[in-house]
This record gives C-alpha cells, structure tokens and sequence, in this order.
C-alpha cells in the first residue's frame, strides 16, 4: 500500500513539474532578448505645456556610465542589499526564492518577490511592471539569456543606468548628478548606500522626500554591507556619521510641476510613477512655462526665502480649473503633504455658508469677545477683541471667535459637508475647532486652491488640476479632463465674500497685496503655538487667476516649526503677490445682478442686534451703506431714533419747586439744560426708565430742554425747549 502510495505522489510530481514546464514553453515561447533596449535609461513620456509646447523634465537626460565610470562601492552597496549572490547565480537564486516562496506562505500573501539583480534588468528594460505569474515566466527567461550573453559586469552596469530613483531620476548618473551634483566615479561610501536605499520605494526614500528616511534606509544598507563582509566597522561608523545636503548649484524647485503631474497622472491611470514615464504617453498639462520658471526662481530667491522654511506656491487659472504653475522648494508631490490651512479656511467653511444660508450679510452685527462655547475658548490673535462689531470687520481683522461663532450657528455638520463639496475632506473627529483650521489631517495646497476657485468662480466649484489630456502614442486618449463647474454657493453670497475680502487685501491682514493696481480678494493664515508657528499662508484671487502661498516646515532639527516673524500676512503675501506681478492684468470683479446697496441704522442694528435700515431721523454718524444680496435684503426699517424723544418731557411746579420728569433710552446719556443760560443742570444715564428732578425755580419764565450723547460721548440730538412761568424760587432737590 505503502508502495502504491509513494509512486502515486511521485508520479503527481513529475506531472506537474512536466505540466509547469509545458506551460512554461508555451508562455514563453515568442520571449526574445532584445538587446538594443537594455542600454536605454531614462522616460519616453512626452510632456507639454498649455500651448502644446513640449516640456523639458528631468528624465529627459538619457546618460550612460560605464563600469569603470561608477563608484565600486555603488556595485558593492546594489549587491549586498538586492542580490548577495549574485556573482554566483546563473539569472535565478533558487535558495533566495525557495525562501521567499516560505515567507509568502506563512505571511499568507505575496510578501517578497526573490527577484534578483538580472531579473530585475530584464523586467525594467525588456517587460511591463504587471504582477502576474506570465511576466514572471518571461522575466526568469530573459534572465537565462542574459546570463548566457552578458559578463556580470555588464549585467550590473546595465542595471545601474536603467534602474529608476524617483523624482523623474533613470540611471545612476541622472540620480548621481541630482542628488549628489557628481558623476558615478566620485559617489562615496554613504552616498553610494543611500542610492542603493531608494530604489524599494523611491518617492518616499528618496532625500527629496524626506532626508530622514533616506539617511535611515542607507544606515540599513550600511548595515548590511558590514554583514556581507563588504565594509568594517571604521567605514562603516564614518559612513553612518555623515549627513546629507542637497548640490547648491542645483534649484530645488527645478522638479515641482513635473513631480506634481508625474503623481496626478498616476492616480489618473492607476500606474506607478515609472509606468507613467516608460508608458510611450503623451502628457498635455496647463502649465505656463513663463510662470514657471520666474516661480521656480522667486522660491529659491533671498527676498523670499527664510531658513529652516520650506515654500510653496501655486497659481490656477479661474475659468479652467488647471495649475498654470507650481513651484516648491521641496520634492513631494504636493498631493501628499497635508498641512493645518489655518484662518484660509474660515471664509469656506464660515463665513460663506452663513452668507449663502442668508444668516449674515457683511454689516450684519456681531460680538467679538472671548467667548467659552461648550468647552471650546478660541482667543484671538494677540488677544484682541473688538466687542461689539460687524461681520465685514470680523473678516477683516481675522477674527477667530466669529468665525467659530457662525459655524455653532450652521451647523458643524453643514460646515463640513460644504468642505467636502469643496474637495477638502474633513475627519469624523473635526469639530469646532475646523473654524480655525484645526483639522485632523489638514489640507494640501491644490484642495485650498479648489476651495478659492469655487469663491473665484462665483459660488461654482472646479477641481483644480495639472492635467488636461493624456494620450497613448498613437494618439489613443486615455483622459480627458472635464473642466465644468459644480454649483455650490450663490453668485451674490461668494461676492460679497469676495468683496470682503477685497477690503482685506487692501488693509487688512493681507495689506501687502494693496499696491496692485486692480481688485485682489485675499485671506492669510497662521497656525501654531506659544513654541512657534508651523504653517503660513496667503489665499488670494483676482477675477482671472487665484494664487496659494505657504511657508512651513518639513525636515530639520526644528521640525514643524519656523521663524516666529513668518506669519500669513508677511512673505506668503509678498511670494503671492509677485506671482500676480507676472501674470497680466485682470478686470475687475463682476457684480452679480441679486447685489444691491443699502444703508444700514448702525446704532439701532447694535442695539437689537439686528440689521436695520437708517431712517429719515437716523443720525448722519449711524448710517452706514453696505452691500446685500437682494434675496436677504434687511426689511425693516430702524425706529430707533422715532421714540427718543416722543416719551414723556414736562414740567410743572410743586410744593418743593419745579418737578421735571423725562423717559430714558438704554445707551443714551441726557443732560438737562437750563435753556436761557444753556448750562447742564443734571446728567443721567439712560436705562429705560422714568426719571425726575426737582430744581429751584428762578422768578418769572424757566426754561429747560434735553441734550443727548451716545455711550461715546458724541452729540445726538436736542429737544425742544420747555417753559414754565414760576414766582416761588426754592432750593434744589431731586426725588426719583
């Protein structure tokens, strides 16, 4: 039985290892070497500009190292990390893939490939990045053929000047040169390991991502050399010991909008970054090239620039929704950095939703003081309160304890849901706090700039994009960018916002755009804390282009934190208004036909704490004129002043002299005057009550009348004068 046994189970082996052979043949069978393809590096990606320019990008450099042109300890470092064995293998390390097939078996899922250094020659020269088992046949193929064909010198040059270190960087000299400003010869030890470091994951290991990770993933390579024997312990100390600095005869910035559209097109097409740049595409972006470059230049400029900071800045074009320019004195896609939008989102999440619900209109009153809502106190800048103000002025001064006010008003749900519509997400556990930018995530500069495009395009939103075609090479159309508009707010509310806005850009917060010859609307932001601020922004838009600014940081010693004197209204204003400077002039904002003016009973709207329109008998000083949106216009009309005067004024003699009895008004200061020496007899202050005096008559006619003052201390009005004929003086009293 036992016997039957075995020859079954041996019989089941050699069926499917003759099984697994077949098909290994019948996959493979048209899999050719193709030689002329093994030393290219670099994209065939094709990119242009708004106007179908092509535009130049990084990849584009298409050089070549020899082996003896590249350092020896970049082959040690590849070696050691990707394929300790590769000097002994024949294309396929079946103790590395014995181990990997374990691995991924008690993992439960494909955790490691155990492709080696050949292999993976073949796949980035010869083969597509698909993860199914064809390629993998052909790639083991490839692999046999290249060993029988090439020295293993040439197999790990080759290698080398195809490999892909992200940021748009093929093949050791491209990746040397950007990264370290050398050629391949001179690379040293720790330079060498962290190129060796970035290729399993190049956009987040790379230095031009974050310095830390990659200085981490080269101590591991380092490590690892040191245990293959390839390095000893005094290289291996010097080597860990050293820091990195980017090559200053190389702008930062240079790689911005292509890093940024190499991502977008990305997530467009669900491929890698290197699939996008070795997929024989066609790229039509809204990229204006003139822009460009002046902002790639202003970003790395001393008028500009500050230490430990890095900037930003992007600029969308109103009617199409697509990035003319982005400019970063980093090299992450600005898709993946979230940051605190700070003040920037109080007009999108409370101001604008208040005006589109008809909750407020700019002369809407308002308090501005320290407030306690539910637990929540937000302080104002510096501690400044205005008290009893307006809604225009709250925006103006950037207040925070408004801003959170209005969103308690509509609705921390509503306020995020508007957001969402925006294309800002919001986090389940974002609450007041969002008024102010305290968002759990944070926001990326493209997500604000789509929040200022739906206030730039008149209450309709537009998502913001560096895209509008993509093409295959035989012009096939992969996407096609839609640029139509999505209603969320009122033409008439998001002007009025605007028209706020405009008045902040010219002495408020963001007064250092007011020297633009044409309406800008702008708000700026500054977030941190007692131990420094971490983000500084400036929002701003004219009629035909809106232009996001930040400063912040993202590496270094002082990590989040930046000079104290980088505050919203400083350099992000000055970097957002020189962006405006090279962009032509716009006209002027267009005014909805639902806006209208009207004047407004300033004294009255505060009193009530309602608006008011002015009356014929409203004070020259309390009238006020403003704009409003026709569907919300105030419909009533201020009595304030029409009763000031018609409550009881009289005077009559009595037993102890002369009685004069008056009503008050709250707020209201009157001073009784005697009318033939015009002289104050008494003061009151008013507090809607009744009130009498008795005063000493003087033989004959007595005259006396009311002066009224605001809590100000300025004139109001006068009464008519009363009189009273009296012939029995006595002395002052005044009963209540």
């Amino acid at each position: 039985m036992l016997q039957i046994t075995a020859l079954v189970l041996l019989f089941s082996i050699i069926f499917i290892i003759l099984g697994g052979m077949a098909a290994y043949f019948a996959i493979t069978k048209d899999t050719r070497l193709e030689v002329e393809k093994l030393n290219t590096s670099g994209a065939n990606l094709l990119l242009f500009d708004s106007e179908g320019t092509p535009l130049a990008y990084t990849s584009a450099v298409k050089r070549y190292s020899e082996y003896d042109e590249i350092s020896p300890y970049v082959v040690k470092a590849f070696i050691a990390l990707e394929d300790k064995r590769f000097l002994k293998h024949n294309g396929i390390d079946y103790y590395r893939l014995a181990g990997a097939m374990i691995n991924n078996l008690k993992a439960g899922y494909l955790k490691e490939g155990g492709s080696t250094i050949t292999q993976q020659l073949a796949k980035n020269a010869l083969l597509s990045n698909e993860k199914t088992l064809t390629r993998k046949l052909k790639e083991a193929k490839l692999a046999f053929q290249l060993e029988r064909r090439f020295s293993k010198e040439e197999i790990i040059t080759m290698y080398l000047n195809t490999i892909y270190f992200g940021n748009g960087l093929y093949g050791i000299t491209a990746a040397s040169e950007r990264l370290f400003g050398k050629l391949p010869a001179d690379l040293t030890l720790a330079e060498s390991a962290m190129l060796a470091g970035i290729v399993k994951n190049p956009r987040d290991n790379s230095p031009l991502g974050s310095v830390e990770r990659a200085i981490e993933r080269r101590n591991l390579v380092l490590s690892v050399m040191k245990r293959e024997g390839e390095i000893d312990e005094t290289d291996y100390q010097n080597a860990v010991s050293t820091g990195y600095v980017q090559p200053a005869s190389l702008p930062k910035s240079s790689n911005s909008y292509q890093n940024a559209v190499f991502y977008e097109a990305g997530q467009l097409l669900d491929m890698s970054e290197k699939e996008i740049l070795t997929g024989n595409l066609k790229i039509y972006t809204y990229c204006d090239q003139t822009l460009q470059v002046r902002l790639e230049h202003a970003v790395e400029d001393e008028d500009f620039k500050v230490s430990d900071a890095d900037v930003a800045v992007m600029v969308g074009d109103n009617a199409t929704g697509g990035i003319a320019a982005y400019a970063a004195t980093f090299s992450y896609a600005p898709q993946t950095v979230y940051r605190s939008p700070a003040s920037t989102i109080k007009p999108l999440i409370s101001y604008l939703p208040a005006l589109d619900l008809g909750r407020i209109a700019p002369a809407s009153p308002v308090s501005d003081q320290k407030t306690d809502f539910g637990g929540y106190a937000p302080d104002n800048f510096g501690g400044k309160y205005l008290g009893e103000t307006d809604i225009r002025a709250a925006v103006k001064s950037s207040s925070n304890v408004v801003a959170v006010r209005l969103l308690q008003e509509i609705g921390v749900e509503y306020g995020k849901m508007m957001l969402d519509e925006m294309g800002i997400p919001t986090d389940d556990r974002d609450g007041l706090a969002l008024a102010l930018g305290g968002m759990y995530r944070g926001v990326t500069i493209g997500q604000l700039l789509g929040g200022y495009l739906c206030l730039s395009n008149g209450g309709n939103y537009l998502a913001p994009g560096l895209i509008r075609r993509i093409e295959r090479e035989d012009g096939t159309v992969l996407y096609q960018r839609n640029e139509g508009k999505k209603p969320l707010f009122s033409a008439e509310s998001s002007y009025l916002m605007t028209d706020m806005l405009c008045e902040t850009a010219q002495s408020g917060t963001a007064k250092k755009l007011s020297s633009l010859p044409y309406p800008v609307a702008a708000k700026t932001g500054t977030a941190g804390s007692s131990a420094g601020n971490t983000d500084a922004w400036c929002a701003a838009y004219t009629a035909e282009r809106t232009v996001i600014s930040w400063y912040g940081n993202l590496s270094g010693e002082s990590r989040s934190m930046l000079p104290n004197r980088v505050t919203g209204g400083g350099l992000p204003t000055l970097l957002t208004r020189y962006a405006f400077e090279c962009s032509d002039a716009p006209h002027d904002f267009a005014v909805p036909i639902g806006i209208i003016e009207g004047e407004i009973d300033t004294k009255a709207t505060q009193t009530e704490q309602k608006l008011l329109l002015s009356s014929d008998l409203t004070p020259e000083r309390y009238r006020k004129r403003d704009l409003f949106d026709i569907a919300f216009f105030p419909p009533e009309v201020s009595h304030y002043w029409d009763d000031l005067l018609t409550g009881e004024f009289k005077a009559e003699e009595i037993a102890e002299g002369i009685s004069i009895r008056f009503d008050t008004k709250p707020g209201i200061r009157y001073d009784l005057i005697d009318a033939q020496s015009d002289t104050p007899l008494f003061t009151v202050q008013g507090n809607g009550e009744s009130v009498e005096f008795i005063t000493p008559p003087k033989f004959g006619f007595n005259g006396y009348y009311l002066r009224l003052y605001d809590e100000n201390g300025e004139h109001l009005t006068d009464s008519q004068s009363i009189y009273l004929l009296s012939l029995n003086p006595l002395t002052l009293r005044r009963r209540a």
